[in-house]
């Protein structure tokens, strides 16, 4: 790791954690009061990330993952935890600190699916969560932030991450994948209870007109913004099921075919979706999974006056179903 330790993006030396945590105590003392009012601070992005996989001298991401440690580095974030997490406490006592947001690049339930450009055992990346709670880190977060993005699978509605083995017909979004496996993970270490914010996530247009690719060709515009909207209200409705603290969409001009709105500010079918979707499922709970229905995947929410129901294809044909009693209202992507 010697020769990242200048890398702008991290990590931050050992003989430096003290003035790293002093700065954080300024910093939140600061930001903390009005007219900011901020009171969630998460350190660094996708730091279970090599920096030498994505050095760039600017680069975003990839601040403390080391190929060379079992636990990816891991271990030494927490390290950098217990030197600012009282110093965020004594700055704010309101104020939440989030290990994030991890990447979570594939499932290390299963080897298999984790990719194999990382040295030593293919798990690593994300056993990165794993070292900071073997060093005791538990107590010096109060929540995790992570990332889910999946592929467009060349048809309509069909998205999934093979890292997760996760798809559209199959497990619904990936969200709910690395979900199970946070709260696997931390019951596992007794830190239940923490916060679980996704602070990325999207579908992403991944296409190549060129017939000589294993990429799948673009859609035409229409039918993947369409698509898009699909992919939103699943997600929403997948995050809300597994009672996340956040949800939030990539970008609002996006990233990969990802934007809510157009460049000159039209909403675009993906934005409608997001509203109804916030509007539908705010102060929600959780009912069932909805799979009577062959072909058919979905989830039912309740609140004090009503119930929803949250379906789509599977297949992208058309299937009947009976709707429940009362029916007040409906809305299709």
């Amino acid at each position: 790791m010697d020769e990242y330790l200048d890398y702008p993006c991290g990590p931050v030396r050992a003989d430096k954690l003290d003035e790293c945590a002093a700065f954080v105590y300024q910093v939140v003392q600061r930001y903390s009061q009005p007219p900011w009012n901020i009171k969630y601070w998460e350190f660094w992005n996708e730091p279970d990330v090599a920096p030498e996989i994505v050095y760039v001298p600017d680069s975003p991401i990839g601040c403390w993952g080391d190929q060379d440690d079992p636990n990816y580095g891991g271990w030494y974030y927490a390290e950098m935890l217990k030197a600012v997490y009282p110093e965020v406490k004594r700055a704010d006592p309101d104020a939440k600190v989030l290990v994030g947001g991890l990447l979570l690049d594939c499932d290390p339930r299963d080897p298999a699916l984790c990719i194999a450009s990382y040295k030593g055992e293919g798990e690593a990346p994300p056993r990165f969560l794993r070292g900071i709670l073997e060093n005791g880190g538990k107590d010096y977060f109060d929540g995790v932030s992570f990332h889910a993005f999946e592929l467009y699978y060349g048809g309509f509605g069909m998205y999934g991450n093979a890292n997760w083995d996760s798809s559209w017909n199959t497990t619904g979004p990936v969200i709910l994948a690395k979900v199970d496996y946070l709260k696997e993970l931390l019951n596992e270490f007794n830190a239940t209870g923490k916060l679980l914010l996704a602070t990325e996530n999207a579908v992403l247009l991944n296409c190549d007109d060129d017939p000589n690719t294993e990429t799948p060709p673009c859609p035409d515009e229409d039918a993947w913004e369409e698509m898009k909207a699909y992919y939103v209200a699943q997600t929403f409705a997948a995050a809300t099921r597994d009672k996340l603290h956040t949800n939030i969409w990539l970008s609002i001009y996006g990233w990969a075919g990802t934007g809510l709105l157009a460049t000159d500010n039209t909403p675009l079918p993906a934005y409608h979706a997001y509203t109804i979707s916030a509007q539908q499922l705010f102060g929600v709970d959780y009912v069932r999974d909805i799979n009577e229905y062959p072909g058919v995947m979905g989830y039912e929410f309740r609140n004090a006056s009503r119930h929803t129901w949250i379906i789509w294809s599977l297949d992208g044909s058309v299937h009947t179903i009976q709707l429940p009693s009362g029916l007040r209202a409906g809305y299709h992507v």
